[in-house]
């Protein structure tokens, strides 16, 4: 077993891995877990997860690479479940989690966690993302929501063809708006595979992730909601997701029209 560094120290609680977050508020994790600790958030992960980058006060995302399949409980998806831990066939997936002081009065945090994500970090390339259509169901799967602090959050399923399959999604406790960003490489022939390895694994790493005690809103106002749905993809009469919440007085995001796939 490889030694922690200062930001990923070993737990040593012997209460089960990747279980629903409200029991991790006050369980705790597995023995050979590790934990990666920030101003407003920490996250709980299993060792063979490769930490790239700690995310820090000045925007930077935290980057964990998931290799391995993991095996969360994903609602009424027995499928997900029949993917071997050990195939090789599976692409990896990235995580990126962000996060920022917010006031607790955002209504539509994966919105909100979007549009600042589509100004805050271009390399990302969500302004080149489209949404996925939900008819006919992408892989025969409806879509799913995700939970983040123990809430039912929608996502924002969105395809760079040739590029990325990218689910955001946001949320929010206390005086922090969480932004989680996973995605895996295009890959058509295994788009299905790769899609149910995706949201398991993007459950997995939400389950893990935990409110830090004593992050604090920002004294400013609470924005405004907009008035057009503003996420990367989204057209102006789409009606799957409001528009985001903006900062008042800021410049409308550019919009796309979703693709067949």
């Amino acid at each position: 077993m490889r030694s922690a560094s200062p930001v990923e120290s070993p737990m040593v609680s012997a209460v089960p891995a990747f279980i629903l977050f409200a029991s991790i508020l006050g369980a705790g994790c597995a023995t050979g877990d590790l934990q990666v600790r920030t101003s407003r958030y920490t996250v709980t992960h299993p060792e063979f997860w490769e930490v790239a980058q700690v995310g820090n006060d000045m925007g930077a995302p935290t980057i964990i690479k998931i290799t391995p399949y993991g095996n969360a409980n994903m609602d009424n998806t027995p499928d997900m479940r029949s993917l071997s831990r050990n195939d090789a066939r599976l692409a990896d997936v990235e995580l990126r989690i962000y996060a920022w002081p917010a006031h607790p009065s955002i209504a539509q945090p994966t919105q909100e966690a979007g549009a600042r994500l589509m100004k805050e970090d271009p390399g990302l390339g969500l302004r080149q993302h489209t949404l996925v259509p939900e008819i006919p169901p992408e892989c025969n799967v409806l879509p799913k929501k995700f939970r983040v602090f123990g809430v039912d959050q929608e996502p924002a399923n969105l395809i760079q063809r040739g590029q990325w399959r990218t689910i955001v999604i946001g949320g929010q406790s206390e005086g922090t708006l969480l932004g989680v960003v996973a995605r895996v490489g295009y890959d058509a022939p295994r788009l299905c595979e790769n899609l149910r390895n995706l949201q398991v694994s993007l459950q997995n790493a939400l389950d893990g992730i935990r409110p830090a005690a004593g992050a604090t809103a920002p004294p400013a106002k609470p924005p405004v909601p907009a008035t057009a749905s503003e996420m990367p993809g989204a057209t102006p009469g789409d009606t799957r997701s409001p528009g985001p919440v903006t900062p008042q007085g800021e410049m409308p995001l550019p919009t796309a029209t979703p693709q067949s796939r």
